[in-house]
């Protein structure tokens, strides 16, 4: 089997080397280490505004990746991704490391913060590169591939940490070393700069970005819902009378098994579903997850209704990434994928204001669900009505000029 480099064939052997090196790159942005945040509170408890600050080593790397991701996605339009892949994955092992000598939180804050900048070049770049080496089927594998293998770091590291911060709460931060092992995959796997530039020479490309906003909108609103369950079950949990940290643990799990299994079927599906139908799947599948959890009286019937939501959940960013990059250019993807980013933490934050805050407002986490799995009917509705738009636009097209589904859908949206 031979991949796509823009119609630029290489070997299976390259093929898999260069999947391995942005899979390894990816992963580094899914270490984090909030089962040490309670022993961090306690190491330095006399710290003025502790309560505050040590939740910041978790969440200002996210925050500080949010302003990176499109920055950097626009440098490597203009000078190329593996530079930066390489160095930020060199950097995320330095940086991240660099908590286990340090005995200021502020000191362990300005760490991480610098490692949010490495972060969002890391999120943005792997993307762009996964759409500049691969395409059709291939692409929709590989992006496949790429969050499945998130969902699944997120639950080894969980575990792996639990084991390594047993005995001091500082060896967490070795965890990071696996940076190094991914910036020895780009660097021997990722073709140089000149190789690029060689067989990529274009000019600057104009992005149509309000015919891509559809998609950026399904990005929010798809991570949104994620986020929702993530923080709304517990409470659910609570009022069914099944609460606790180690039930909330358990369920964050589930949502995460769900994403797993979302992302790891959109190679299968994306190929038989075209990308805007595939966004009816994803409120659909929303929809009746929501539903069941407003109606679940049971420990099996809240797991079903979270893994059904998070399944839909899954497909979002395979989805949207490979919408995109059919849209747009080479030397445009980089940008796309910035705010691609962009509109994925925006999604995080609004969940657990949804999540939490929406409960309280209603009275109860059912009404919630209840209430947002209609609304997720409704934008349903409207994706579909683009989704039909879509397709007899193609069938209008076909005469003429051959333009891909995720493209003609992005147009419609303008």
């Amino acid at each position: 089997m031979r991949a796509q480099h823009e119609g630029v064939p290489f070997t299976s052997a390259r093929s898999a080397g260069i999947v391995a090196a942005i899979i390894a790159a990816s992963l580094t942005t899914s270490l984090t280490v909030p089962p040490i945040l309670p022993r961090m509170l306690a190491h330095f408890a006399g710290v003025p505004g502790v309560t505050l600050l040590v939740p910041l080593v978790v969440s200002l790397p996210l925050m500080i990746s949010t302003v990176a991701a499109p920055i950097t996605g626009i440098l490597s339009d203009r000078f190329g991704r593996r530079p930066i892949v390489l160095g930020a994955s060199a950097l995320s092992a330095i940086l991240g490391i660099l908590p286990y000598w340090l005995d200021s939180l502020m000191a362990i804050l300005v760490a991480r913060a610098l490692m949010g900048l490495t972060t969002g070049a890391l999120l943005a770049c792997t993307s762009a590169l996964i759409g500049d080496f691969f395409a059709g089927p291939r692409r929709r594998g590989v992006l496949g591939a790429k969050y499945a293998a998130l969902g699944i770091a997120h639950i080894v590291t969980f575990i792996v940490i639990g084991h390594l911060a047993a005995t001091n709460w500082r060896n967490a931060f070795w965890i990071f070393l696996w940076g190094l092992v991914a910036a020895a995959l780009v660097a021997a796997f990722i073709p140089r700069q000149t190789e690029f530039r060689a067989r990529h020479d274009a000019p600057s490309a104009i992005v149509p970005w309000r015919k891509l906003a559809a998609v950026f909108l399904g990005v929010y609103l798809g991570h949104a819902t994620f986020d929702v369950v993530l923080s709304g079950v517990p409470f659910l949990l609570e009022q069914r009378g099944f609460g606790g940290t180690r039930a909330a643990s358990y369920f964050s799990a589930v949502a995460a098994t769900g994403m797993l299994i979302g992302a790891s079927s959109y190679p299968f599906l994306g190929r038989r579903i075209s990308g805007p139908v595939l966004w009816c799947v994803t409120f659909g599948f929303a929809s009746v997850g929501y539903a069941t959890l407003a109606s679940a009286t049971s420990r099996p019937g809240i797991v079903l209704g979270t893994l059904i939501a998070t399944m839909g959940c899954g497909l979002v960013s395979p989805n949207s990434l490979h919408m995109l990059f059919d849209a747009v250019p080479l030397h445009a993807r980089g940008r796309v994928s910035g705010v691609h980013t962009v509109f994925f933490f925006l999604g995080l934050a609004t969940g657990p204001l949804v999540g939490i805050g929406g409960a309280k407002l209603l009275g109860s986490s059912s009404r919630l669900y209840t209430c947002l799995s209609a609304a997720l009917l409704a934008i349903l509705t409207v994706y579909a009505v683009l989704a039909r738009r879509a397709a007899n636009q193609s069938g209008r097209n076909s005469c003429t000029k051959k333009r891909s589904p995720s493209a003609r859908f992005s147009a419609k949206t303008s």
